[in-house]
């Protein structure tokens, strides 16, 4: 999205603008390049809803799982055949997490209660922050 970068034009309209502050993680819109030439000051939440969206990491793979959207609008048009909806469990499958920042750890501790293997795209060495790491082939993985 290309809310606040030069290309939108925003930035400009503003001649005094000294700081954005955003109250979530993710800078990505914003022409930080920009930004700095101007001297103007870019704040985030690193940390905002880490745990949230972890959790929905699972809603969505529960979701998938279990055709959960199928079955829902099987329902609204009154078709309650169960044809096509066998699910697949999560326990014992191998959840690849690309990237073990803050996030990708949440997911990794979730995931174990899942009795998941994790495969993780590490950023520290195996063992760090007590998430068992292993390279697995994407076919393995969920």
């Amino acid at each position: 999205m290309d809310l606040i970068s030069q290309r939108s034009g925003i930035l400009e309209k503003f001649k005094d603008l000294q700081l954005i502050a955003k109250r979530s993680t993710g800078v990505d819109n914003i022409d930080l390049t920009y930004c700095a030439a101007h001297r103007i000051t870019v704040c985030n939440v690193p940390d905002y809803a880490e745990i949230a969206v972890a959790e929905h990491v699972f809603a969505l793979l529960l979701s998938i799982s279990r055709h959960l959207s199928e079955a829902v609008e099987r329902t609204r048009k009154g078709t309650f055949s169960i044809d096509g909806l066998m699910g697949f469990d999560l326990h014992g499958k191998t959840l690849a997490i690309i990237g073990t920042g803050i996030i990708g750890r949440h997911v990794g501790k979730i995931a174990r209660g899942f009795n998941n293997r994790e495969s993780n795209m590490p950023f520290f060495p195996s063992g760090k922050h007590g998430l068992s790491v292993r390279n697995a082939p994407q076919r393995d993985c969920i």
